[in-house]
């Protein structure tokens, strides 16, 4: 795992790691000093492991609040990523607010959340429908049929899910090796796709 953030620092100028909440703590319902704590562990703990700063910080269960991100924002933390579900409304550039639903919201890009203290902090949100197909749609049965659902359904940016680590082998036996495939395909630049992570997308 260090290595592999090692080599995709080198790679993009942005490591693939990202830091999580230290314990897993649902942080809506922490005090705001145990989230602040929660926040700074997390950071220490990553610089310890990896020896650097965290760019992006993963949410128990992706559990947030606006005290949540400001907590998140005042420790330097650049993007979190929560589930499509979680967004009710989003605007372009100053204009109006559109309210959006798991379906009408683009998950191709990055959204910027204004906080109270003057801060701010980005916010990616997964592809809901295809992280369900990976988790309980037996989308991992074919390595083929993964590409073609990860890479056809949107016509350009960023192709992003959310998973658990144990669908790959564990839940489904040799998902690991439809998920092999698919990043065997991306590192070819198949149909166009080139492999990146949050940081460096951001």
């Amino acid at each position: 795992i260090l290595d592999g953030d090692r080599q995709s620092l080198a790679r993009l100028g942005h490591g693939n790691a990202l830091a999580q909440v230290y314990h897993h703590a649902i942080m809506p319902l922490a005090t705001d000093l145990d989230k602040d704590l929660e926040v700074a562990w997390a950071v220490q703990d990553f610089r310890t492991r990896f020896g650097r700063d965290p760019e992006g910080m993963w949410l128990a269960e992706t559990a947030v609040d606006l005290p949540t991100l400001s907590a998140l924002a005042r420790a330097g933390i650049g993007f979190t990523i929560l589930a499509p579900r979680q967004a009710k409304a989003v605007r372009a550039d100053g204009g109006e607010f559109r309210t959006v639903t798991e379906d009408s919201l683009d998950t191709t890009r990055p959204y910027l959340v204004r906080l109270p203290e003057g801060k701010s902090i980005n916010v990616y949100f997964y592809d809901g429908a295809v992280s369900r197909a990976v988790a309980f749609e037996r989308l991992l049965a074919s390595g083929e049929n993964f590409w073609t659902r990860l890479t056809g359904s949107l016509p350009g940016g960023l192709r992003h899910i959310t998973t658990d680590g144990e669908s790959y082998g564990h839940h489904f036996m040799f998902g690991e090796m439809a998920l092999a495939y698919v990043i065997e395909q991306a590192r070819q630049g198949r149909d166009g796709v080139a492999m990146t992570n949050y940081a460096a997308h951001l």
